[in-house]
């Protein structure tokens, strides 16, 4: 393994020097299926948590290996990120996982690969690991169920369970407050004071990288006009022709009476 790499993984993974670090963040809420997925029954399998972006899918992998650490089921968590480039072009091969146990003197690590999504070729990357049949427990996260499930379930039939993970349920908070009809039950929403800043970077995420990137939208202020109009007729037919208007006149200026396709 290369120093830098080596470098960004302890940088990530600060409990593997420090044991009596707790792995989850503070503040954690429970939830509802943690217990299940924390059955023995799915130890040799992957644990593939799917769901929306900032639904709590890391903070829930973390919790969960937080108690099979603490029941002595496995020693420690490898998390690896594969929004970082260097993380993303290590794992090609489910070598990876041996260079982790020989640097880093394990045996039965947890290894979380979050954001699997981002990797060229997760489904068979992680249908290899699954093969190797190691003294292991794999977690994955993703947040794109579109693209997940077209590069990973076709691959891993058989060797993983698969938990959708939804922003937090009203049961799961405790409590049900007026601003949690307005802003949603997104876990970061629910404990932040500044809830309008963060739910606009979380719609911008949803455009810029689940619905432009992923659909590969051409047109992206269409897209956000079409998504507003939806947002505005619920329950409505879209007004075609008011998007098009829309849409006209910000591409030719307030003024301009000429109607385009959008």
């Amino acid at each position: 393994m290369k120093d830098s790499l080596i470098h960004l993984i302890n940088q990530a993974n600060s409990w593997l020097k420090n044991k009596t670090m707790a792995l989850e963040p503070k503040g954690y809420i429970p939830r509802l299926q943690a217990q299940k997925l924390l059955l023995p029954d799915w130890d040799p399998f992957w644990l593939v948590l799917v769901g929306p972006r900032q639904a709590g899918k890391t903070t829930l992998a973390k919790h969960l290996s937080q108690e099979l650490i603490r029941q002595k089921r496995f020693e420690t968590l490898v998390y690896l990120n594969c929004d970082l480039l260097e993380i993303r072009e290590w794992l090609t091969s489910p070598l990876f996982i041996q260079e982790i146990l020989d640097e880093f003197q394990l045996q039965h690590p947890i290894i979380l690969i979050d954001e699997v999504q981002r990797l060229e070729s997760p489904g068979l990357i992680l249908k290899a690991c699954a093969d190797l049949q190691l003294p292991i427990k794999m977690m994955a996260t993703g947040s794109s169920q579109l693209e997940l499930k077209s590069k990973v379930q076709e691959y891993l039939t058989g060797r993983h369970l698969e938990a959708l993970v939804l922003p937090l349920s009203y049961q799961e908070i405790g409590a049900v407050e007026p601003s949690q009809l307005i802003f949603g039950c997104y876990p970061a929403l629910v404990k932040a004071t500044e809830k309008n800043i963060l739910l606009r970077q979380i719609y911008d995420d949803y455009i810029s990288k689940d619905i432009i990137e992923i659909l590969k939208v051409g047109k992206p202020d269409t897209m956000q006009k079409l998504i507003s109009l939806i947002a505005h007729s619920s329950g409505q037919l879209v007004n075609y022709n008011q998007l098009a208007t829309d849409c006209s006149v910000s591409k030719r200026g307030p003024n301009s009476s000429h109607l385009q396709n959008a």
